[in-house]
This record gives C-alpha cells, structure tokens and sequence, in this order.
C-alpha cells in the first residue's frame, strides 16, 4: 500500500510551536484584565489621598435632612450655607468662596463664580454643581450606621478637608460642639 515510510507519515521541515502564541496572547490579555481595574482604583484612592494630605482642615455651618431610601439606606443629606445662585441654571459648575470668620472660626460664603476665584489668606472656594436651585457639592451625602444620634436641634457643623482647586471631603459632623459622626 504505501511504497516507504516517508509515504506514510509526512513530517513537515519546521514544526509551529503549538499553543505557544495563544499562551502569550492570554497571559497579557489577563494581566490587561486585571492591571486596568486596578490602575483605575488606584488612580481615584490617589486623588482623594491627594486632598487629604494637601488640604487645609475647615468647619462650616451645615444643615442636614436625614431621609431613608429603600435601595441607599440611611444617609444624610448636607447642605452648606451659600451665598445668592439665582443667576446660575441647574447643570452649572460653580466655585463658591468661603471666608474664615475671625470670631467663630467657621467658614461664611462670600460669592459664588463660574471660575475659580483668586484666593487670599483665610479664603476657601469648594466646587459644586447647581442642582434644584442649590449647590450640590460632591460630599453632599453621607452615609451613615443606622440612628447616630438625635441632631435635629443641634447647631450643626460639617468639619471639610479642603484643596486649592476646589476639590473637598466631607471628614466629619459636629453638633453642639460634640463630634456626632466621624467620616
């Protein structure tokens, strides 16, 4: 049937490295699966680190409505005073100027502008969006355990870690003078 052994079975002159090149192909399409989830975290635990770090510790008068949602749970909603916004429209990025009053120590709207103001000494700007005719800033809701405390008539204050572009975190609420939650 078959005239030699080299009719039988045809051996090619080089032989292709079987599964060597899906092997390399898979091993960086994981590495990609996995590095760019992870870069992407890092990068937003790097900028809020950044604020912290960098960012000049202020207290402001805050006024808080406590609402429960089936699908959040319990949070508080703050808001901060602000100075007049009724010629913004709603989607508007706003930088509101907040200065330190020499008796109080907390922090009192001046002005709120579509650009970032120049910033003197004891001056502080926060970014925010208008929202529903107020400024909705990016800490403005907090979660928190279920029931921390009474504080619906508390003098409210929300302690803020503040950067030079604007940017804040929400680090705690005082009532009374007495720490009521620690963020």
């Amino acid at each position: 049937m078959y005239a030699t052994m080299d009719d039988r079975i045809q051996i090619p002159e080089s032989i292709p490295a079987l599964g060597r090149t899906q092997t390399q192909r898979s091993s960086k399409s994981i590495l990609l699966l996995l590095g760019l989830p992870i870069f992407m975290l890092g990068s937003f635990v790097a900028a809020q680190s950044s604020t912290l770090v960098h960012g000049q510790h202020v207290c402001m008068n805050a006024h808080l409505f406590d609402p429960f949602d089936p699908m959040r749970g319990s949070y508080l909603q703050i808001t901060l005073d602000a100075p007049d916004i009724t010629k913004f429209k709603d989607g508007d990025q706003v930088y509101t100027l907040y200065r330190e009053d020499a008796n109080t120590h907390l922090y009192k709207p001046i002005s709120a502008s579509k650009q970032h103001p120049k910033l003197a000494t004891g001056q502080i700007c926060l970014k925010g969006t208008i929202k529903e005719n107020a400024i909705d800033y990016p800490f403005s809701k907090a979660f928190i355990p279920p029931n921390p405390t009474n504080v619906s008539s508390a003098v409210l204050t929300a302690e803020l870690v503040v950067d030079q572009d604007g940017n804040a975190i929400l680090s705690g609420i005082n009532a009374d003078g007495k720490k009521v939650a620690r963020l």
